[in-house]
């Protein structure tokens, strides 16, 4: 009976890529899991590959998922978990137990994600609006996209925080 020699690079890959049990990679390569495990052992000490490489948990997947950019969403169903906020409380304990910083992103950044304006920032632009025209704040509202109340609001607002006059 002859043995065959199994592919520890391949099989240590799959461990540290997928972090599937032995058993599941050891089905895998058509071998026992202890076959599985001392081929990928072999394979990482005699390349100075880290070892062992254990099993992640599913917080940590999570964590290690948004850090690469995945949604909540993708995350949540590709751990089976109930829902994207399930996901994000996971990988939330997780930073939260081993000092990560929360958000989640590369190099302690968090996620790069193009932010809209925030609406108070406008405040400028609808009091001086409103000072050139003297338009309605419905109609202010409406050239703003906002509710005739939050332009309202926001602008006095600004008023009280700069002594502006008011009111306008």
């Amino acid at each position: 009976m002859s043995r065959r020699r199994l592919d520890g690079k391949r099989i240590y890959r799959t461990r540290k890529n997928t972090r599937a049990s032995w058993d599941a990679i050891g089905k895998k390569y058509k071998c026992g899991s202890k076959s599985a495990l001392r081929a990928a052992k072999r394979y990482a000490i005699e390349n100075k590959h880290p070892w062992p490489i254990h099993r992640l948990s599913a917080a940590e997947m999570a964590y290690e998922d948004r850090v690469q950019g995945y949604s909540w969403a993708e995350i949540a169903k590709g751990l089976n978990m109930q829902n994207p906020d399930s996901a994000r409380r996971a990988a939330y304990r997780y930073a939260a137990l081993n000092d990560l910083n929360w958000p989640p992103g590369e190099d302690g950044k968090p996620i790069p994600k193009e932010k809209p304006e925030t609406l108070y920032s406008m405040a400028l632009s609808v009091y001086q609006y409103r000072l050139a025209t003297q338009k309605t704040w419905g109609e202010i509202g409406k050239h703003f996209g906002l509710k005739h109340t939050y332009a309202y609001t926001m602008v006095r607002r600004y008023v009280r925080e700069n002594n502006l006059p008011w009111p306008i």
